[in-house]
């Protein structure tokens, strides 16, 4: 399912009445080849077509999906325009004069050159997709579905050697995050990094950049974005991160993130960029961690952390949550 559509149990069924009941009409109660070959062909081309528009999102997609679209609704329409031209110059009678007809062989040939052409769109879309599929599992990272660094280094290649505009990169580092597994457990330090994956992924845009570059550290790229809308969205995340209560065995756990931001400069590589956000990263956490630090100013968004707890104080605190 490329699209996840279907056409729906109610149109299936009513295909199948509609065309089973008049073939067996105009083959028992009131024979009819003519009515029969009308049937039978603007039925499978109704199905197509049907379907085609169904599918008609993959007109906008890669060339795989484009092909395969623009094939099936080809070979849906044939089924319009060739019965109605060949039929109607010469309508068999018989079996005999139907298999010698022109529309017979013609209708051979157009199924065979687009039937050809569709199992081969599929077998092409199905490698294609296979291919996708292994080239995902190699960069991404299978426990928080970001970015790996192979992944991500791909992604800068294609998107930031020649930008049509400049970019704002964010970097966070989960704070005291060898304490949580210490402390928790690494199960747990798997469901707090798990968690945080889902969260970058759920609050940045589409075409955003999501990148897991070590144990506890995240990267996300913003294309077209300035450093001010770069810093809200990381001290949204900061926010929604903060207020996450963890349930453990051992007690419950509220832990935080630090974030540094910068924004590209013009004629700057976007590595540049990062490893200024990364300065950025190390001045939150060495200002007391909980914080957002952008590039342009080290007081320009500064958020302090209310509570400075430690994972003593989680596991004790098993009713009130603790915070890392």
């Amino acid at each position: 399912m490329r699209t996840g559509k279907r056409c729906g149990l109610y149109f299936d069924c009513t295909m199948l009445a509609l065309v089973t009941g008049l073939l067996w009409i105009f083959t028992y109660a009131s024979p009819s080849l003519w009515a029969r070959i009308y049937i039978q062909n603007f039925g499978y081309g109704a199905l197509l077509l049907f379907t085609s528009f169904r599918l008609a999102e993959l007109r906008h997609g890669n060339a795989t999906d484009r092909i395969l679209f623009w094939i099936l609704l080809g070979f849906s329409v044939q089924f319009f325009i060739f019965t109605s031209l060949t039929l109607g110059l010469s309508t068999p009678e018989g079996g005999k004069a139907f298999v010698a007809s022109p529309f017979w062989g013609g209708l051979q040939l157009s199924l065979t050159v687009f039937g050809s052409g569709l199992a081969f769109a599929v077998l092409i879309a199905a490698i294609t997709d296979m291919m996708e599929d292994l080239r995902r599992e190699r960069d991404s990272d299978p426990l928080t579905g970001a970015l790996n660094r192979r992944g991500l280094a791909e992604q800068v290649r294609r998107q930031f050697r020649n930008p049509t505009s400049l970019a704002s990169v964010i970097v966070c580092d989960i704070d005291h995050f060898k304490s949580i597994n210490d402390t928790f457990g690494h199960d747990a330090g798997d469901a707090v990094l798990r968690a945080f994956g889902l969260l970058l992924n759920d609050i940045v845009r589409d075409n955003d950049i999501v990148a897991r570059t070590g144990g506890e550290e995240f990267m996300i790229l913003l294309p077209a974005t300035v450093e001010d809308h770069a810093a809200e969205v990381a001290d949204r995340i900061r926010h929604r991160f903060k207020t996450t209560v963890f349930e453990f065995e051992v007690g419950k756990l509220l832990a935080t993130a630090s974030f540094g931001v910068a924004e590209q400069q013009p004629e700057e590589l976007i590595e540049t960029t990062v490893k200024r956000a990364d300065g950025r990263l190390y001045e939150a956490k060495n200002a007391g961690r909980n914080r957002v630090f952008a590039s342009k100013d080290s007081d320009q968004i500064m958020i302090p952390t209310r509570h400075k707890g430690t994972v003593q104080d989680s596991v004790s605190e098993r009713q009130n949550p603790g915070t890392i």
